[in-house]
This record gives structure tokens, sequence and C-alpha cells, in this order.
């Protein structure tokens, strides 16, 4: 239930908010089980609403393009990181 309207407007789309929560959205969903479909859901975006109304959520498509991107450009910080080691040594706990 929601007590007080915001009446801000939703942040641009190309704003330095907007970017920054959707980059927070998107590493979020990447590094857990997050169902991208959520974001398409009244209750999900009520939910975050409620955080945060000029929030406008991404698609499950756009979402789905912004982890990629996140999880490339991880890659290759790791791969940049790992060019010049002569020896790595990796510890996995399943």
């Amino acid at each position: 239930m929601k007590f007080l309207v915001d009446r801000s407007p939703p942040y641009w789309k190309n704003s330095a908010e907007q970017k920054e929560i959707d980059e927070s959205l998107a590493l979020f969903a990447g590094s857990t089980s997050f169902a991208y479909h959520l974001v398409e859901t009244f209750e999900f975006a009520d939910f975050v609403s409620s955080l945060n109304p000029r929030y406008k959520l991404p698609s499950r498509e756009t979402l789905k393009k912004s982890v990629s991107a996140i999880a490339d450009q991880i890659k290759t910080n790791i791969k940049g990181l790992l060019k010049d080691a002569g020896k790595v040594s990796l510890c996995i706990d399943l």
C-alpha cells in the first residue's frame, strides 16, 4: 500500500541515476537465480516503485542484454588480470 504519492517525474532513460540502478539490478540478476521475467510482473514493479518511485524497470530483454554485457566486461577484466600471471591456482567450493 502506498501512503504517500511521489509526483516526481521518472528518471530519464540515460540519466546517471537510472543507469546506476539498471547496472545494480543486472549485477543482482546475473549473480543469483533471479528470473528475468519478474521485472515484467506487477508485484515486482510495485515493490521497486515503493523503494524508488522514479525508477523505471527495464524489460526482460533489456535486462538480459545488460547481464550479458556485464558478464563480458567481467570476463575481459579477468583475462587482463591473468594475462601476465605466471601460475594460477583455482579453488571452487560447490
